[in-house]
């Protein structure tokens, strides 16, 4: 368990979650899209944590911290 990457968000989620519901769905298809291919990536073992954090923190960008 962990707290949503979001800027001033106190919400707990789950470790396989990017983000509470209410960010997730403020996010852009696009930028969903690339949560989920970079997650994808990560639990193929294709990428690293470091990786999967650096595009994470792309689409997050000032909004928050991945």
């Amino acid at each position: 368990m962990r707290k949503c990457p979001f800027n001033d968000c106190e919400e707990v989620i789950g470790d396989h979650l990017f983000a509470c519901m209410r960010h997730w769905n403020s996010l852009n298809l696009t930028d969903r899209h690339t949560i989920e291919e970079a997650y994808e990536a990560y639990l193929d073992g294709d990428d690293g944590l470091v990786e999967l954090r650096k595009r994470q923190q792309e689409v997050l960008g000032d909004r928050g911290t991945a």
